[in-house]
């Protein structure tokens, strides 16, 4: 890359200084070192399934197995149902995330729109459940959704998952970041609360819920 100086009315490119560039080269160098450091137990974890037991604890011990074994993949499909393991996996996460998402959002966009009593009460007590730890949250959350009658189901797992004080926080906060003439706009024109949260809010707010999603 090229900065750009003005100099006597002509614009001229000057190349980047040797300082800038080798601080540019020392960020990307630490950036790979963090990622190998991520990225290798993974890869030990895949080398380790793909090898005899034998194999995996000879010393000194190889980086990549010699001869690839699928018997440990097999061996597991076999004995248990582990594609319903990740079938109910995939389904609590989605919906678990998507509910999150959705239900953030909106109380977000009541925070950050309307005005009614008692609404800066209402969302410190939303960030004070932030200091709450999760495992104390534990066993009030079991008394609840067994006397649902919800142990031994899904909804046991996705319901608790709807709640999100962080997200609400994070979403509420970027919504304040929007205009609300695009609102009042929508108002003059006839436009619903619910129609300018989904057609122009809430497209706007995307990031935002795309950090709640990930």
């Amino acid at each position: 890359m090229t900065a750009i100086r003005k100099g006597s009315g002509l614009m001229k490119k000057v190349a980047p200084g040797p300082a800038r560039l080798a601080g540019k080269l020392f960020v990307i160098a630490l950036l790979l070192l963090f990622a190998a450091y991520i990225l290798v137990p993974i890869l030990w974890m895949l080398s380790t399934t793909l090898r005899t037991p034998m194999e995996s604890f000879k010393m000194p011990p190889a980086v990549l197995p010699t001869s690839f074994n699928l018997d440990s993949y097999r061996t597991v499909f076999d004995k248990v149902d582990f594609g319903r393991f990740i079938f109910n996996s995939f389904k609590v996460s989605v919906l678990g995330t998507g509910l999150q998402v959705l239900c953030s959002s909106m109380a977000a966009f009541a925070f950050s729109r309307f005005r009614f009593p008692g609404k800066n009460v209402l969302f410190l007590a939303f960030l004070s459940s932030l200091m709450v730890p999760g495992a104390v949250m534990s066993i009030p959350r079991f008394i609840i959704m067994s006397k649902a009658g919800l142990i031994d189901s899904h909804l046991a797992l996705i319901l608790p998952a709807t709640f999100s004080a962080m997200g609400v926080f994070l979403i509420r906060q970027f919504m304040l970041t929007i205009s609300k003439s695009y609102d009042e706009a929508a108002y003059i024109d006839g436009a619903s609360r619910f129609y300018c949260f989904t057609r122009i809010v809430a497209p706007m707010a995307k990031p935002a819920m795309m950090v709640i999603a990930v």
